[in-house]
């Protein structure tokens, strides 16, 4: 939802703010609650890059040494395709990251998944915790038709052996849904003081807008 901010204010935009106390805020952004596993909510009209989210669960398998990593996503909304940019992965076997790139969904609900990267050094399944595991990406923006309200994102991190025999899939997953609503808090009304304030303002501008319409005084008396 999009405001637009003038810097003249009329007493009657003054009186409208006041009832309605409508509360402005910067473009909203993917907010990730790693807690939990999920990243509440985006605002479809604008970019929403997701920066090291973290909410991951789930351990491995005893059994198993996983090699390699990837990440899949499912995207259940409108329009499609739709391309999510831009990702990266970060946590145990990995140096500094591993890049995979963009995603692509071309029909809603089916997830797409990147191809399994080699990761910088082996893990055993009793050491693999996916809480030390992180994700970056980027929803898109608006391009021609965006986001539909209502719109899901759901994304989870794979580890696999070297054969992929042996695949273990994070437990709790990256969550977000589109709502263009966060940027607006109603009801809201002014505190008391400044509502009088304002009350003041208005009677004092009314007072002289009303003596400047009288006439002029005249004098009918003449000196001899």
């Amino acid at each position: 939802m999009r405001f637009h901010c003038l810097s003249g204010i009329s007493v009657a935009a003054l009186t409208v703010a006041t009832t309605v106390g409508v509360v402005l805020t910067p473009s909203a952004q993917a907010v990730c609650l790693g807690s939990t596993s999920v990243c509440s909510r985006f605002d479809p009209a604008s970019p929403s890059p997701v920066s090291n989210f973290s909410g991951f669960t789930g351990t491995g398998n005893v059994a198993a040494t996983y090699t390699k990593a990837k990440i899949r996503l499912t995207f259940t909304g409108s329009p499609v395709p739709q391309t999510f940019t831009g990702f990266t992965l970060a946590g145990q076997g990995i140096n500094t990251v591993l890049n995979f790139g963009n995603l692509t969904v071309t029909t809603s609900g089916t997830r797409v998944e990147t191809s399994f990267q080699n990761l910088d050094t082996s893990v055993s399944g009793s050491s693999l915790n996916f809480a030390n595991n992180s994700i970056s990406f980027t929803i898109p923006a608006a391009s021609g038709s965006e986001i539909a309200l209502g719109s899901t994102i759901l994304v989870d991190v794979q580890y696999s052996d070297t054969a992929e025999n042996n695949i273990n899939t994070t437990a709790g997953d990256f969550n977000t849904i589109a709502d263009d609503t966060i940027n607006v808090d109603v009801p809201g009304p002014l505190p008391a003081l400044g509502a009088a304030a304002a009350f003041r303002y208005s009677r004092r501008l009314r007072s002289r807008i009303n003596a400047s319409k009288k006439p002029a005084r005249t004098s009918n008396h003449y000196c001899c």
